[in-house]
């Protein structure tokens, strides 16, 4: 509903929130922010869940490449250099659990345990080849237009082009690339 605002907060402020015996409880939401050391540490200091994104069927498309056309079409191997390198990163991180757990420690400076878990919160939200189908582009900008209070969204392929990352997949695959 539009009458709810979610806030984010970093660990720190979320301890500071821990509530008290006299408070009443904070809650926390599931979904792609709580795939977060926040989020995270939200739990941990006793947040309960205040709404599920996954269990209200809401999508949001995060982790993206975004460039401009021009870029595209100026500097075709800078982009799929770029592309190359985030794919063969997506694809290592689904399909290495103890390389990924462990650089995802490293980069968020926390424990293995915590890593363990938010890396099991993001697995199921990751794209298997680094794209999504027509449909999934459709509800992705459904919230997005409604937000913003445009009545018409723009063409979807104005807003997503995985030429290049369905390009770059089917080199990895055909030069029997594995992670």
């Amino acid at each position: 509903p539009a009458s709810i605002s979610l806030c984010y907060f970093l660990p720190a402020s979320i301890l500071a929130l821990r509530p008290s015996p006299i408070s009443a409880p904070w809650r926390i939401q599931r979904g792609s922010e709580s795939e977060s050391p926040a989020s995270a540490a939200a739990q941990d200091a006793g947040f309960r869940e205040l709404v599920s994104f996954v269990e209200q069927d809401l999508l949001e498309v995060q982790g993206s490449i975004f460039m401009r056309q021009e870029l595209i079409k100026s500097d075709p191997i800078l982009t799929e250099k770029l592309v190359q390198g985030t794919m063969k990163g997506l694809l290592y991180f689904r399909s290495n659990r103890s390389g990924s757990v462990s650089s995802l420690a490293r980069f968020l400076k926390s424990k293995e345990d915590l890593a363990k878990r938010l890396y099991d919160l993001i697995l199921p939200g990751t794209t298997r080849d680094g794209t999504i189908n027509e449909a999934l582009q459709k509800r992705s900008i459904e919230n997005v237009i409604e937000r913003v209070g445009v009545k018409e969204p723009p063409p979807l392929d104005r807003m997503y082009n995985f030429s290049v990352a369905r390009k770059v997949r089917d080199e990895l695959t055909a030069k029997g690339w594995r992670p």
